[in-house]
């Protein structure tokens, strides 16, 4: 299933294995249901969520920093995430489904550069971010956290 949820273009700096368009927009939903749900949530834990974003976006750049066309893209996606409050979607509850997509865009390039250097150790890391990340209440509650599992579990399962 990750596979085909991580969508990314296919061209030679973009390696086929398991990016296709088809089902982006269900990750794009899930990280739509993260945002929904922490935008009301007590400071604390919305906080947290926000860190982990934060730390995600920072080892996804870190990640894709090699390559220079991933880089550049990843870039882009960035910057417009810094650009509102350092990605505090509660300031910003009417670009949630832009947050949303570009979550996913800098996932999607992140792997893509993980695979490209063979999954080094700070992969690991990047996975238990993401992890940390989708085992929150309302995708639970909405039936979602299967999908959020399975999409984990493929992620550990290619390298």
């Amino acid at each position: 299933m990750a596979k085909s949820i991580l969508a990314a273009p296919l061209c030679p700096h973009n390696p086929p294995q398991y990016f296709s368009y088809q089902n982006t927009h269900q990750f794009a939903q899930l990280w739509m249901l993260l945002y929904q749900y922490h935008a009301w949530q007590p400071e604390p834990e919305a906080t947290q969520c926000l860190e982990q974003l934060r730390q995600l976006v920072a080892l996804g750049y870190k990640a894709c920093r090699p390559f220079l066309q991933r880089r550049s893209l990843y870039a882009l996606y960035r910057n417009q995430f810094l650009q509102y409050d350092h990605g505090d979607f509660r300031r910003h509850l009417s670009l949630v489904e832009t947050f949303a997509h570009s979550m996913t865009k800098m996932v999607q390039l992140a792997m893509q550069s993980y695979q490209a250097q063979a999954y080094p150790e700070s992969y690991e890391v990047y996975l238990q971010t993401l992890e940390a990340i989708f085992k929150n209440e309302k995708i639970i509650l909405i039936s979602q956290q299967e999908i959020a599992y399975q999409l984990l579990d493929e992620l550990r399962q290619l390298y």
